[in-house]
């Protein structure tokens, strides 16, 4: 079965106009280096496990280049890296941002008991946009995002994830036959996009194997109009 669906600024999606300005890299000037061992802070769904157990964050502002990395951040939800670089192309900032995770336990459409019953997944993902706004910036988005997902298992297909309407709406769109499944196993899981001006498009798109059923889902989001276009199959096992 297919199922279409386009979710448009009456849904309630949002993207925040927050100011980029360029004085920020052309005035001012620093650098930082920050390491710190845990920081207290609880995962919200899962006690007794901490967020960040090491964070280790560089930031340097020099010659109109920011340049923020992340070598390491490890702690409950896997080890993570990344890095943000901004810089001025005559008066319009440019913000490239990479990030690499792996060993990540995430439910995608479900949570879990458990935080070593769920799915670990990989990451790796390239962005690049200009614009004196992050909804500016997004609006001219290019680059790609992968991510891998190995075997697990998760609660209800329903979510328990605090992942806001658009997702409570592709689940119901990927599951419509499917009320409440205890102990949902999942297989696998891939997830590939492209960025284009703008435009991101599921390809080849997103895969999801469990033990009863096999999902996908294949279209674009438009980040200037927030107009979703996706179309969703499932085939029982």
């Amino acid at each position: 079965r297919e199922f279409t669906k386009m979710v448009s600024e009456k849904s309630g999606v949002r993207i925040p106009d927050i100011a980029i300005p360029p004085e920020l890299l052309s005035q001012h000037s620093m650098d930082v280096s920050v390491v710190t061992g845990q920081l207290g802070l609880a995962d919200p769904f899962f006690a007794g496990e901490s967020l960040i157990d090491r964070l280790v964050v560089n930031a340097k502002l020099d010659n109109q280049i920011l340049d923020i990395t992340v070598p390491e951040l490890a702690g409950s939800r896997g080890k993570i890296s990344g890095s943000v670089n901004m810089r001025l192309n005559d008066t319009l900032p440019i913000t490239a941002v990479k990030i690499e995770a792996n060993d990540v336990p995430l439910g995608i459409t479900a949570g879990a008991d458990a935080i070593d019953k769920l799915p670990t997944h990989s990451l790796q993902a390239v962005f690049e946009g200009t614009g004196l706004s992050l909804r500016e910036v997004l609006s001219s988005l290019n680059g790609a995002l992968e991510l891998h997902g190995g075997k697990g298992v998760v609660d209800d297909i329903g979510l328990n994830m605090a992942m806001g309407s658009f997702t409570d709406q592709l689940v119901e769109l990927l599951l419509p036959s499917i009320n409440t499944d205890p102990d949902v196993t999942i297989e696998c899981t891939v997830l590939a996009l492209q960025a284009h001006h703008g435009v991101l498009t599921l390809d080849p798109g997103f895969v999801m194997r469990t033990a009863r059923m096999d999902m996908e889902a294949k279209g674009t989001i438009d980040l200037e109009s927030e107009n979703i276009r996706i179309r969703f199959s499932n085939n029982a096992r």
